[in-house]
C-alpha cells in the first residue's frame, strides 16, 4: 500500500547531467532552426554553464559559421574562462569571412578581463599598458564600434585624454546629436586644458542643430573671453531658428558692446514690426535704442507704434 522507504534515493551525478544537457542541446538543434536557438541564447542571462553548454554545441554543429565561434567567446570572457577564450580567437584569426572588429573588440576583452582578474601589480600594470595602447588605436581609428568601446573603456580606465579624442570622433560623425554628450566633451575639454577643440565641438555641433542649450553653452564661453561679437553672431542665429525675442534683444545689446552698432540696429529693425503690437516687447526695444544712443532708431520705432495704435479699433 505504502512505498518501500527503505531504499536509498538514486543520486544523479554531474557527468550524467551534463551529459542530459548535451544531448539536449543535440536535439535542440536537430529540430529547431538555428537562429530560433541563437535567439533563445541570447535572452538566457541566469545559467552561463547551460548557456555554454548550448554555444559549444551549435559552434561545432555549424563550424563554418564564424558568428557561432564569436558568441561563444564572448560568453566564455563573460564568465572569465580567458584561456579557452584566448585559444578559439588564435584559431579563428586567419580566417576569410570573419568579422575583423568584433575579432579586434573580443581580444580586447580578452585583455580585460585579464586585467580585472590579475592579482598581480606588475602583470596588472603591464595589461594596462596594453589595454592604453589599444584603446588609443580605437579612438584614432575611422570605426564608430571602436569609438563606443574606446569612450566606454577609457571613461572606466581613467584615461581621458582618450575619452576626449574618442567623443571628437564619434560627436563629430553622429547623425542624432546628444547634447549632454556634448557638454561632457566641452568640460572635458577645458579640464584637459584643450579650450580651442572643446569649443569646436560646440560650435559644429550647434551649426549643425541650432541647439538652444548649445547657443548659451558658446555664449558664456564667448563673454567669458569678451568676444562679444560672436556672442552677438551665434545668439542672432538662434533666434532666426527659436523666435525668442530676448535672444534678439541680447544679440544686439553684444553688437552694441563690440561697438557694431550699425549691425545692432539693423538686425532689430529687420523683426522688429512682429512686435509692434507687444507693448512690453516693444518698450524693451525702444530702450535698447536708447540705452545705445540709437536716437534715430528708436524714435522711428516709437513713432511706428504710435501710428498702429492708431489704427486699431
Amino acid at each position: 500500500m505504502y512505498a518501500d522507504r527503505t531504499k536509498e534515493p538514486t543520486v544523479i551525478t554531474f557527468w550524467e547531467i551534463t551529459g542530459i544537457v548535451i544531448l539536449t542541446s543535440i536535439l535542440l538543434i536537430l529540430f529547431f532552426p538555428k537562429q530560433s536557438i541563437e535567439k533563445a541564447i541570447e535572452q538566457e542571462q541566469s545559467n552561463y554553464d547551460l548557456t555554454l553548454i548550448y554555444l559549444k554545441s551549435i559552434a561545432h554543429a555549424y563550424p563554418e559559421d564564424p558568428g557561432n565561434w564569436l558568441r561563444l567567446i564572448n560568453a566564455q570572457l563573460r564568465m572569465g574562462q580567458t584561456e579557452e577564450a584566448e585559444k578559439i580567437l588564435h584559431k579563428l584569426k586567419n580566417l576569410p569571412n570573419l568579422n575583423k572588429i568584433y575579432l579586434e573588440i573580443l581580444s580586447y576583452q580578452l585583455i580585460r578581463t585579464r586585467y580585472a582578474k590579475s592579482q598581480d601589480k606588475k602583470q596588472k600594470a603591464k595589461l594596462y599598458g596594453i589595454l592604453k595602447r589599444r584603446l588609443k588605436t580605437f579612438a584614432a581609428s575611422e570605426e564608430p564600434s571602436f569609438w563606443h568601446i574606446a569612450i566606454k573603456e577609457s571613461t572606466a580606465l581613467a584615461l581621458p585624454d582618450i575619452t576626449f579624442q574618442a567623443l571628437q570622433k564619434h560627436i563629430a560623425h553622429s547623425t542624432l546629436q546628444n547634447t549632454a554628450q556634448i557638454k561632457e566633451a566641452f568640460y572635458l575639454g577645458l579640464a584637459l586644458h584643450q579650450k580651442a577643440k572643446a569649443v569646436k565641438i560646440v560650435e559644429d555641433a550647434f551649426a549643425k542643430s541650432g541647439d538652444p542649450a548649445l547657443c548659451q553653452l558658446l555664449k558664456a564661453n564667448y563673454l567669458e573671453e569678451k568676444a562679444y561679437a560672436k556672442a552677438a553672431e551665434t545668439l542672432y542665429v538662434c533666434y532666426q531658428q527659436h523666435q525668442n525675442v530676448q535672444t534678439l534683444l541680447d544679440a544686439a545689446q553684444y553688437f552694441f558692446t563690440a561697438g557694431e552698432k550699425q549691425k545692432a540696429v539693423k538686425i532689430v529693425q529687420k523683426y522688429q514690426k512682429r512686435y509692434l503690437e507687444d507693448a512690453v516687447t516693444a518698450q524693451k526695444i525702444i530702450q535698447l535704442y536708447l540705452a545705445n544712443d540709437a536716437l534715430a532708431a528708436a524714435h522711428a520705432f516709437a513713432l511706428e507704434v504710435m501710428q498702429k495704435k492708431e489704427v486699431l479699433p
